[in-house]
């Protein structure tokens, strides 16, 4: 079944990504040191922030191409990724050009660097740029894909790429030359790769599922295929810019006012949060297009079925994750980078963070039945609302408690997200199912896990100085928490074996 195996190669990608990446940071580390890995967090914001240029536009190929294909009409989606792509490609343009005319005011004016010259980190932005410019247009084709539900061929490319751009960093830092310029020109090589693959897959997959063998046409531009879905993907510009600003604004705003090695150490306390995408990214980009096609086809109670065992799924894994990694990230992060101090430091950030990717995570749920159903204007109160609020509190916490301030100012935003977009997607979708979802769905999870989290705290001794003795309590607690959340829902058994792919009832109901 597509569906079983879209979403476990989705998770083999997330989870392999996540492992590559703890693999390879400590050698960048080591190499180039804490303030160059702040340059390299600094390149991942630019590459957060830049999705502002996307308008869009990928979901909404996502979109199009998913509802064409439940038509069983994606002939029809060809002209339409034709026209897409061109602007994709006028935009990287249009990137590279903003880091030649940028990248020396970014070095002397917004980087506070100290072991390197205004000079260097200029040379070092401006390949950003170069990196951000090459690999822009892949994700166009990876929406088409994602569409499409080829979601297996998506997640085999972007795993080789990884592996190849990570490791192969690795190998330049060691044997070619241990200089940021090295890295940057090594990963601009990679996002070249990246996007051919992705483009011819995704081209490929069109062709055959569109033509049957038949002489395929010459896709066109056409602009009527893009005024059909002005609407639509003018609400996602709008989402996507408040989105980015909720995403990025506290490393933006970190990165401005604190010192360079400063911001390297908040960026590994948020790699180490962005192990909770590795378990919610691959589910939304299974249950965005499986929705989508649930709309089309009125099916209401599937729909139903899989928002909410869904949601309880994906919280038996983030909130006893959240709960771990909040609890036991300094032992964690000493082992892991080696630097006892570096863990001390970004202990509390992690545990911030990970509250708030937790929650952020299940609201993809609420967020992929808005876009299912083509009402971006609730994703755009949503954000519109939490940007308001995220912007003054931000500035305060970060000028009044630093690293601090802005982790605790992303883990309130997202309480506030939890309750505020619950009640503005049920207010007109799924009615009658919000309460259920928070209360229930969200609820018990998120309950449990901070209950054993405390329990834990204050009654289990974890301070030891042995970290390996620290880590095998995180295990366990982990694990009751899993135990717990389990018997208090005993449906998961069934609602794992569905999600999996190992059962077709679509008989049972959510409780």
């Amino acid at each position: 079944m597509r569906y079983g195996a879209n979403l476990f190669s989705g998770l083999l990608n997330s989870v392999w990504t996540a492992l590559v990446m703890f693999a390879v940071v400590p050698f960048y580390i080591n190499y180039l040191g804490i303030e160059a890995y702040g340059l390299i967090g600094f390149f991942i914001t630019l590459q957060g922030v830049f999705l502002i240029l996307d308008m869009g536009l990928s979901p909404t190929v996502s979109r199009e191409i998913a509802r064409a294909g439940a038509a069983k009409s994606l002939r029809k989606s060809a002209n339409f990724l034709h026209s897409v792509a061109i602007f994709y490609w006028g935009v990287a343009l249009f990137i590279l050009l903003l880091f030649l005319l940028f990248s020396p005011l970014i070095a002397n004016y917004w980087l506070d660097a100290r072991q390197f010259d205004a000079q260097e980190v200029s040379k070092a932005v401006l390949l950003m740029g170069l990196v951000i410019a090459c690999r822009f247009p892949h994700s166009i084709y990876r929406g088409a894909l994602i569409g499409a539900e080829r979601l297996v061929l998506v997640n085999g490319i972007n795993i080789v790429m990884v592996t190849i751009s990570s490791f192969g960093a690795v190998l330049v830092l060691v044997y070619l030359s241990s200089s940021i310029i090295a890295f940057f020109l090594w990963q601009a090589l990679c996002g070249v790769a990246l996007t051919f693959l992705m483009h011819r897959a995704a081209w490929k997959t069109i062709h055959a599922d569109s033509q049957g063998g038949q002489t395929r046409p010459r896709p066109k531009f056409e602009k009527q295929a893009l005024r059909e879905v002005w609407r639509f993907t003018a609400g996602m510009t709008v989402v996507s810019l408040c989105g980015v600003v909720l995403l990025q604004l506290d490393k933006i705003l970190i990165s401005a006012s604190l010192p360079l090695d400063d911001y390297g150490a908040y960026m590994v306390a948020v790699l180490v949060g962005s192990v909770f995408s590795a378990f919610f990214m691959p589910v939304f980009n299974v249950i965005y297009p499986r929705m989508t096609a649930l709309v089309e086809a009125r099916d209401t109670a599937t729909l139903i079925r899989l928002y909410r065992n869904g949601t309880r799924v994906l919280g038996l894994v983030l909130f006893p994750l959240a709960m771990v990694l909040g609890l036991y990230s300094e032992p964690f992060v000493a082992l892991w980078t080696g630097d006892v101090g570096l863990a001390a430091k970004v202990a509390p950030l992690i545990l911030c963070l990970s509250v708030g990717f937790s929650i952020n995570g299940v609201m993809h749920f609420p967020y992929a039945l808005q876009l299912a159903n083509g009402r971006t204007r609730i994703a755009l109160y949503n954000s519109v609302t939490l940007m308001i609020v995220m912007v003054p509190l931000t500035l305060f916490l970060v000028a009044k408690f630093g690293l601090v301030g802005g982790a605790a100012s992303w883990m309130i935003v997202q309480i506030i997200y939890l309750f505020l977009g619950c009640w503005l997607t049920h207010r007109t979708l799924l009615r009658g199912t919000g309460v259920k979802w928070l209360l229930a769905d969200v609820g018990i999870p998120l309950t449990i896990a901070l209950i054993v989290g405390i329990f834990m705290k204050y009654l289990v001794s974890f301070s030891a100085a042995d970290p390996y003795a620290a880590l095998a309590l995180a295990g366990i607690a982990g694990l009751l928490a899993v135990v717990l959340i389990v018997l208090a829902s005993p449906v998961f058994f069934p609602d794992i074996k569905r999600l999996v792919g190992l059962s077709d009832k679509s008989t049972e109901k959510a409780s």
